[in-house]
């Protein structure tokens, strides 16, 4: 009688055990994947944030790029023969300050 109340209350707390590391184990999971969503979602709001200054360096290259070959173009003319050497000038100045 008394082996029959050991091996009752063994199963009795290997199930209590069980149960317990089943709810922890679920609990676990379940606070994972939602800062596995968390990080994802930074992860996204980087990318988008990161795509759109790319764009705006290539909008500005670009006009930085227009901009030289208009000063090239006009300098070639006779009125602004020197317009090309003003720019470089002036460039030279703003990058030494």
């Amino acid at each position: 009688m008394k082996n029959t109340n050991w091996i009752k209350t063994w199963m009795f707390i290997l199930s209590l055990t069980t149960f317990i590391l089943i709810l922890l184990l679920y609990s676990t999971d379940k606070s994972y994947c939602e800062l596995e969503l968390k990080a994802q979602n930074k992860v996204d709001s980087l990318e988008i944030l990161s795509d759109s200054l790319r764009e705006e360096i290539f909008d500005k290259s670009n006009a930085i790029v227009m901009n030289e070959l208009i000063i090239n173009e006009l300098s070639q003319t006779k009125r602004y023969k020197d317009l090309e050497i003003d720019f470089e000038k002036e460039k030279n100045l703003k990058e030494s300050e």
